[in-house]
């Protein structure tokens, strides 16, 4: 396929398709200039693409009812684009014209990589561009897919992975999270709170789409799991009507009274004032402090113990630093705090399970899974993030 360069103005570059060139290239699309003049090559970005017709034919032939001539069908397509790169710079301080009639085509992945600067490190990931309302996956010269390298700092930094569903999120979300952990060696946490996608991790993504397929093959992959995966899920989670789930890799959880950060225990709750959370985690300071046997106690005993106030709603409070004060709480955030820590009996002191610790779930070259699906999951997983944030920095986000 091949461009004709007509002109630049203002530092745009227009560009017209010869009659071999049949269809529009998408916008964002890279061309490559060879300038017979010069014999030096410009590598320009698709600012505008659109379909014009040379020789527009007149409304009266249709009217008329004549027979349209060859010429009346053709389609040309122009291009607005701008250099991105002269791949040959002078040394005399001056930029080298783009002339006339020089021919562009498609760039190569190679020349797009010197034009954007992209090493070899990094995950691989496809570059497209919308264009007539479809989202279109570039291509090179050859119609290989064009890839760009995203820099393998970008894992330290906010990432938002967004499309549709059935776009293919979850399995580019597999894809760096096991280049992330095979290539740097990085732990991977994930939170899973619906259906199954991240809990079949270990296993390779599986399809029989022809466009997936050559997509793969373009990266010259396969698709396969992650090989050093443990999935976290609560032991009161019932898990025998889910299928395909490998129960080798998954280890029950439950929280443990006696290590519980106290201000982890405001995950629980809901639809009160921030002053009223903030009253528990003393209340539960105090009575693990002076009311609760020793490293033996259960979090029924807790619930017990709140609710035996039920008529004075007084309490004792203790800081974070050790300041005790006496708390009086208003009667409906009483009862709302009340029904949430009986709701959450079940998180807690389970024999047939293990307490986590951050250290289980930040190892490198590891994946950890934490599965907060089902209807209680969210709130068991909001304690237990809390509990692990608490317990890393010492304070929560």
């Amino acid at each position: 396929m091949i461009w004709t360069v007509l002109n630049e103005t203002d530092q745009k570059i227009k560009l017209v398709s010869k009659g071999s060139t049949d269809g529009i290239l998408p916008k964002g699309s890279f061309l490559t200039v060879e300038d017979n003049k010069s014999k030096r090559k410009f590598i320009l970005r698709v600012d505008e693409s659109k379909q014009v017709v040379p020789y527009s034919p007149s409304p009266l032939l249709s009217d008329m009812d004549l027979e349209y001539l060859e010429a009346d069908k053709k389609c040309k397509n122009e291009i607005t684009a701008y250099r991105v790169k002269d791949v040959f710079e002078r040394d005399d301080g001056m930029v080298d014209f783009i002339h006339p009639t020089s021919p562009a085509r498609r760039s190569s992945q190679e020349e797009i990589n010197l034009a954007m600067g992209m090493g070899d490190k990094g995950p691989k990931v496809f570059v497209s561009t919308v264009h007539s309302n479809q989202n279109r996956v570039l291509r090179d010269e050859s119609g290989k897919h064009i890839t760009a390298t995203l820099p393998s700092d970008f894992f330290y930094h906010q990432t938002l992975i967004c499309g549709k569903t059935g776009s293919g999120k979850t399995v580019a979300m597999k894809y760096l999270a096991q280049y992330f952990i095979e290539e740097i060696k990085g732990a991977v946490l994930a939170v899973n709170v619906k259906d199954i996608d991240f809990l079949q991790m270990d296993r390779a993504s599986v399809s029989d789409d022809e466009a997936v397929l050559s997509e793969w093959k373009s990266l010259g992959m396969s698709p396969h799991g992650v090989s050093n995966v443990t999935m976290y899920m609560p032991a009161n989670r019932r898990y025998e009507s889910v299928k395909g789930i490998n129960y080798d890799i998954c280890r029950k959880i439950t929280l443990d009274v006696n290590q519980i950060q106290p201000e982890a225990l405001t995950g629980l709750l809901q639809g009160i004032s921030d002053k009223g959370a903030l009253n528990l985690p003393g209340i539960f300071r105090y009575w693990r402090q002076y009311e609760a046997e020793k490293g033996k106690a259960r979090f029924t005993e807790f619930v017990k113990y709140f609710n035996s106030k039920e008529d004075s709603k007084r309490f004792t409070s203790i800081s974070d630093r050790g300041e005790e004060t006496p708390v009086t709480i208003h009667p409906g955030t009483y009862d709302n705090i009340s029904r949430s820590l009986e709701s959450a009996i079940d998180f807690f002191d389970n024999s047939s399970a293990d307490s986590l610790d951050y250290d289980d779930v930040l190892q490198q070259g590891k994946m950890s899974i934490l599965d907060f699906s089902g209807d209680k999951g969210p709130r068991f997983g909001s304690i237990l993030l809390r509990d692990l944030l608490k317990r890393e920095f010492g304070t929560l986000p």
